[in-house]
């Protein structure tokens, strides 16, 4: 069963540490969708909309034009599993690949 399109699954705001462990994932992650990215704006813009806490499906919908359908709704969905381990300062388990990574708050 699909989970409902929610907003950022996260109650507050993140820490400084938090922000700068997710920036630097989700830059990676950006990366290995499109190798020739050289440059932060596109990183700094899914961070906006994290912040400004749209649903997962509008991000998505939103980086259609840079990653294509497909792996926009692929990158939203790994967003989310990172954002989830965030908040539960659980280890972050990259649904792509299977590896753990320790808690967000101590990356």
């Amino acid at each position: 069963m699909q989970q409902p399109d929610c907003q950022v699954p996260f109650t507050g705001k993140l820490s400084t540490q938090d922000e700068d462990n997710v920036r630097g994932l989700v830059q990676k992650k950006l990366e290995s969708y499109i190798p020739s990215t050289t440059d932060t704006v596109l990183c700094d813009y899914v961070m906006v909309m994290v912040g400004n806490k749209k649903s997962r499906n509008q991000i998505a919908i939103d980086l259609e034009a840079f990653l294509g359908d497909s792996e926009s709704r692929a990158f939203s969905h790994w967003l989310w599993e990172l954002l989830r381990s965030v908040e539960s300062k659980r280890p972050f388990v990259d649904p792509d690949t299977q590896a753990a990574q320790p808690p967000a708050a101590s990356f």
